[in-house]
Order: C-alpha cells, then structure tokens, then sequence
C-alpha cells in the first residue's frame, strides 16, 4: 500500500480509517464482482459432468451474475440515497452469503443457477456502490486514483478467479470430489472482512451533507483526513455547496433536468463504451480467439492476456491523474480499434490461406495484449468512477444505479451475441467490433468532458455550455438557464 498512501498524500501517511474504508469496499465489492466472473471457467466441466447439465442450462448458470447485477444495480443507489452508503454494503453480505452457499452446496442445476442469481444481486450491489463510496471519501487531488482501485481489484478477482479453479487445486472431471464445492465458497471470506472492518468505517460525509447532518459529516470526514474537525471545514463547505436544492433525485428529476439529463447520456455511452467494446468476448472466449488464427496451445496465451489485463488496470492507477480521464479514453478506444483490425486481419488471413506463412498465430496474441492494455488502462476503470464526477451527490445514487444497470445489460448482450454473430460473419467477426470501438471513440470526443481535479460546480457549468450545443432530444434549450 506504499504507493497508495504516497499517491493519497505525498508528505504523509495514509490514515488508518481511509485505508481501512477503502480496503474493505474493494474486497466486498471490486474482488467479488472480479471474482465472480471468472471462477466459472475452469469449474463449468466439471459441474456440467456432475449435474448432466446442457449447454443452455451452463449458459444460465454462467449469466446468472449479469442477471442478478442487473436487478442489484437497479436499486443500490436509490436505497443507499436514503439509508447510507455504509449500512446498505453490510446488508449486502446477506445475499452475497446465501448465495455462495446455495452453489457451494448444490445438489441440482436449480440451486446453482438460483445462487448465483443472488450472489449476481449483490454483486450489482457492490458494483454501484463501491465506486460511488470511493469517490465520496477520497480527496479531490486524489479521487481519480482512488476510483482506479475498483478496476484494479476488479481484473485481480477475475485473474484469482482463474487461478483459484485450475485443476492442480480442485481437480478435474475425475478427482476434483468436494474441492470445487469449497472454492466456490470463497466469497464468504471478502464479504465477512468487508462488513467487519466497515464496522469501523465512517459513513460517506457527502451523503451526510446531503441528509443535512453537516456536524456527523464533519466528524466522519475528519477520521478519513487523520485531522481535527476544524481542518475539514472548508472541504465540508464545499460538500454542502453541492446540493441541488433536493435531498434525493430521483429518476425523473434526472430526465426532467437538462444538465443531469445530458450527464446521464454520456455516463451511459461511457458504460456502453466498456462493454460493446466487447471485452467480455476477449476475456471469456480467448481461446476460441486465439485458435481462429492458428495458436495451437491457446491456454498458454489466455494466462499471459490475464496478466496483462491486471498490469494494465495497475497503470491507471497512475496516469488517471496526471494524464487526465480524456486523454486516456480517446487514446484506449484508438488503440482498441487498431488491435481488433489486427486480430481481423490474422483470423482473416489463416482462414483464408491467402497470406502464407505462420505469423497470424503469434501476431494475434500481440494484438489481443495491445486490445487488453487499451482497454484495461481506460475503459476497465474509468467509467466506474467518472459517472459520480458528473453529477452533485443528490443525483449520484440514481445515475450511477441507472448507468451500472445498463452496463449489466450491455454486458448480457454482448455475450448472448457473439456466437451467433461469429458463425454468421467469421472471420470477419472483429472487423464489426473495430467498428462499434470506432463509434465510441466518436461519442467521447463529441460528449465526454474533462473532469479531473475539478469540482462539481466546475464540471457542472461545462456540462450547461455543452448542453446549449446539444440537439433538442437530450436538452430542453429552453430551460437550460434556470435548471441546473
């Protein structure tokens, strides 16, 4: 934790409380979701040997997380709006662990698909939740490295969950007995930690603010900065300069309001950026990937394109705020489409036989890692965080529920279509997504806004200026002036 404590705060020591409260939201929240997603891959034959189960019922089971996400996120924010970040996230342990139980203990197909329908609940939960609360606690200098953690810890779960399941731990189709049933009760661990050590953790001050418990705020802010209550004064200030007039808005002040409108649009074309890119596709079909284009040993390069999804999320981590959230979205989309026009050419060109030679194989590999880096230090860690920078803290819960929601749902998506999209256009299939990377590297640099290290009231006068130039679909011109 050395280099977060120094990013936090270069002449000093990170305080206990924040290190503490950022330690246990991203192993309830990041490490479960990454986890979640990937514990299924090296597990799903030898459930599907042990329950006879179909290629739709795996299917079910797989997409239970995206299923139940959908529904978690759907809600997290309007509830934490009005309970708290900090109670809704313990609570949260509750489906998370009956959940993992129902699959670790499941005796037919219903049980596992049921469990992980619920643990996918609370993971969609944690998904909101946790970016939200980060930012929350986080300084302004700071907030974008803190909210990169989320993507971090997110690719560590999806690289543990991988690691966890390989058959030296839990065996394979002929020996793995109950060790499969154990591994897939390891997401008690994280939940416990995260609901005991937020025991100790302060509740976000800008929620407090917002409920006009400025004194509680003040307290809580002050265990966060290690400092005494009359050094957060001015930071308190100007938490409460963030209100809208409003305790909570809900989604129809969001709709109504033509600067929460417009941000909400592009918070979900930031959403939709990460997942129509199609990483999901990359991540969960590797090795039919790299298979295509002549690798004979797929499973050597699905580990390595794992690593360097985790490294890459690690160098955001760094740049976020040096570089800026921009500079690194339209840079990551770039380099997005220019790897998939190189895995089409290479899947094109072995399909074919017309290019000769045995390039295509090792030159996909290079541009799948080329996509990962892209997309890891962008996209797998931005949006999380960049939402909550566009809105006031009254409008955070319902935008980032409304924009995480749909990142479930482009997620589904993306997944349910690829088989059908690579039998119909193969080897062509990449050229579509270089396309759909091409169209949102169109949509940031026409609609996202810088936003680091600056305040809501500074990104909120942009958003006005940008709306006044935006077609009549997404803002009322009319009422531009006096909203917002």
């Amino acid at each position: 934790m050395g280099f977060l404590a120094k990013a936090l705060n270069p002449d000093a020591s990170i305080p206990g409380f924040l290190l503490l409260s950022i330690s246990a939201v991203l192993a309830g929240g990041s490490l479960q979701m990454g986890f979640s997603i990937g514990c299924m891959a090296n597990v799903i034959p030898i459930i599907g040997k042990v329950f006879d189960l179909s290629d739709v019922v795996i299917s079910l089971i797989v997409s239970g997380i995206a299923i139940g996400g959908l529904f978690g996120s759907m809600i997290a924010g309007y509830v934490a709006d009005i309970f708290g970040r900090k109670k809704v996230m313990m609570v949260n342990v509750i489906p998370m662990i009956f959940g993992t139980l129902l699959q670790a203990a499941a005796q037919n197909q219903y049980f596992l698909i049921f469990g992980r329908i619920i643990s996918g609940f609370a993971v969609g939960v944690g998904s909101t939740l946790t970016p939200m609360y980060l930012q929350e606690i986080s300084t302004l200098r700071s907030r974008g490295m803190v909210g990169t953690c989320h993507g971090v810890t997110l690719t560590s779960g999806i690289l543990l969950g991988y690691l966890f399941s390989i058959p030296q731990l839990i065996g394979d189709l002929n020996t793995s007995g109950i060790s499969w049933r154990v591994f897939m009760a390891i997401p008690i661990i994280p939940a416990l930690y995260q609901t005991l050590i937020l025991l100790c953790c302060p509740e976000s001050p800008r929620w407090l603010c917002q409920q006009n418990n400025v004194q509680q705020a003040a307290i809580e802010l002050s265990k966060l900065r290690g400092c005494k209550r009359e050094e957060v004064e001015e930071e308190i200030r100007g938490m409460r300069e963030e209100k809208t007039g409003e305790e909570n808005v809900t989604l129809f002040h969001v709709i109504k309001n033509p600067v929460l409108r417009l941000a909400l649009f592009i918070g979900i074309g930031l959403h939709g950026s990460q997942q129509l890119s199609g990483i999901n596709v990359v991540l969960s079909y590797s090795p039919q990937i790299f298979s295509q284009a002549s690798v004979h040993n797929p499973a050597i390069p699905t580990v390595i394109t794992g690593c360097v999804n985790v490294a890459s999320a690690l160098s955001t981590v760094v740049l976020v705020d040096k570089l800026g959230r921009r500079p690194l979205l339209l840079g990551g989309l770039l380099l997005m489409a220019v790897s998939y026009f190189g895995v089409g050419i290479a899947q094109t060109c072995h399909v074919t036989g017309k290019c000769g030679g045995d390039w295509t194989g090792p030159f996909s590999i290079f541009m799948v890692c080329c996509f990962i880096i892209g997309f890891a230090s962008t996209l797998g860690n931005i949006p999380w965080f960049m939402v909550g920078e566009l809105v006031p803290t009254s409008a955070r819960g319902t935008v980032n529920s409304v924009c995480v929601a749909f990142n479930w749902i482009f997620n589904l998506s993306i997944v349910f279509t690829y088989d059908s999209i690579n039998r119909a256009i193969a080897p062509y299939t990449f050229f579509l997504y270089m396309a759909i990377v091409i169209f949102f590297l169109i949509f940031n640099f026409l609609f996202v806004p810088e936003t680091k290290v600056k305040t809501w009231d500074a990104v909120n006068g942009e958003l006005k200026e940008q709306a006044a130039r935006c077609p009549p679909i997404l803002v009322n011109k009319s009422v531009i002036q006096t909203t917002a």
